[in-house]
């Protein structure tokens, strides 16, 4: 994420929410079992997502800044208030972040490998957020979708960070997750 304050490599990341934790369990299950670094999506199913569902975003990258939002879960609509299944993702921000965010995404793709995002968002007061990100390929093995929880972290999550409760955000800080190809704290 541009901006954000980047661990050093080799950091260990930091507790996750339970549906981060689901489907960091889950993305490694489909890993060990289907023997690929980047899984197909095809292996996401419904049934195995569900701890985590509600949180879930599925991103389909196409051309730059051009994302189409394939499944977006109910927690993030209800946070965000904005369902934007079937809509461009990239449509949400400023021209100006536009590259940066696309560079961010093409890492995780291209490397490949996971990121683990605090940040904070302002809707009606500012909240903190979790945002867990695997790379999934296409039927033909190429990393193309971006899948992602986004939780929104309660009092008990910053506390268990060590967090100072009573701080109204949280500072941008990012975590690269060493799927297998050697970049960033391994899982």
């Amino acid at each position: 994420m541009p901006g954000a304050v980047q661990a050093p490599a080799g950091t260990p990341i930091p507790k996750l929410t339970r549906p981060g934790q689901a489907f960091f369990d889950l993305f490694k299950a489909i890993q060990a079992e289907s023997g690929c670094l980047v899984p197909l999506r095809k292996s996401l199913t419904l049934p195995a997502s569900k701890p985590f569902a509600p949180y879930l975003s599925i991103l389909e990258m196409r051309e730059p800044y051009v994302a189409i939002v394939r499944i977006i879960g109910t927690a993030n609509v209800n946070r965000t208030r904005v369902d934007n299944t079937g809509k461009n993702w990239f449509d949400m921000f400023p021209a100006e972040t536009r590259p940066d965010i696309w560079r961010a995404f093409r890492l995780i793709l291209d490397t490949p490998r996971g990121s683990l995002v605090f940040a904070h968002e302002d809707y009606e007061r500012s909240i903190g957020i979790e945002v867990l990100t695997f790379p999934f390929a296409d039927d033909n093995g190429v990393p193309t979708y971006i899948v992602s929880t986004t939780t929104q972290l309660e009092l008990r999550d910053l506390v268990l960070r060590g967090e100072d409760a009573m701080r109204p955000s949280l500072p941008d800080a990012e975590y690269f997750i060493d799927i297998g190809a050697g970049d960033g704290p391994p899982v």
